[in-house]
């Protein structure tokens, strides 16, 4: 059996696949970084594949595996130095649902925007400060700023805030969703086709709402890794 296990900032996520499994199993586990050793102690893998967005959650599984299980940790290669294998396993997690061109939107402290082509060549299409970042950033730039009245107490539907301060940090809301939307559309002209898009990351679930119809998936990481160790290349 084959173990995946995605550590991202806040969390770790995995699942048992067997080896020839070509589909993504429904039991997916998740423990915080604190809690992850007592969980995947139940398991008894013949394999482990993991990829981490930082060094030092990956040395202590590595460390972990081989004390508990006497295994080492598989950490799949990278085609391009420019990307993360938790990036790269993400657009391969992707290719795995469907072929053709995709975007995937990894929301972290920073959210960076992959792109891979029909092919199966991987593109970095940008980054910028993750909106948890930004905002913080504004907040402490910010709180010294007074109320502004609005002259018109809005609707409950419109995108106001309460202050000067919230709403520059509403603009970064806007800003954010704006860029990304132009990113995936330059890349739809570079193709000369449409792409499906992706969001994905520990802070998915505050980035804003895009022109793009927006698929948001928790087990990309995971499909992948469950690709590219059945074949790396």
């Amino acid at each position: 059996m084959i173990l995946l296990i995605d550590i991202d900032g806040v969390s770790v996520r995995w699942c048992q696949v067997d080896s020839g499994d070509s589909g993504m199993s429904s039991d997916i586990g998740t423990a915080t970084l604190e809690e992850w050793p007592h969980a995947l102690s139940l398991y008894t893998p013949t394999r482990v594949v993991a990829c981490a967005t930082r060094d030092a959650p990956l040395h202590d599984l590595l460390a972990f595996c081989r004390t508990r299980w006497q295994l080492d940790v598989y950490c799949p290669t990278v085609p391009m130095s420019q990307m993360s294998l938790t990036r790269w396993a993400a657009l391969v997690g992707a290719r795995e649902v469907a072929l053709g061109g995709h975007v995937v939107i990894h929301a972290d402290r920073t959210t960076v925007v992959d792109g891979i082509d029909g092919h199966g060549q991987p593109h970095v299409l940008g980054a910028l400060p993750g909106m948890a970042s930004m905002q913080e950033a504004l907040y402490t730039q910010t709180q010294g700023i007074q109320r502004a009245a609005h002259p018109v107490v809005p609707a409950a539907g419109d995108f106001f805030a309460i202050n000067t301060a919230e709403n520059v940090q509403a603009g970064v809301r806007v800003m954010s969703a704006t860029w990304v939307d132009a990113v995936v559309r330059q890349f739809e002209v570079t193709l000369g086709a449409s792409v499906t898009v992706w969001l994905t990351g520990p802070c998915a679930t505050e980035f804003p709402s895009l022109v793009h119809p927006v698929i948001g998936s928790s087990d990309l990481v995971l499909r992948g890794l469950q690709r590219l160790a059945k074949d790396p290349s």
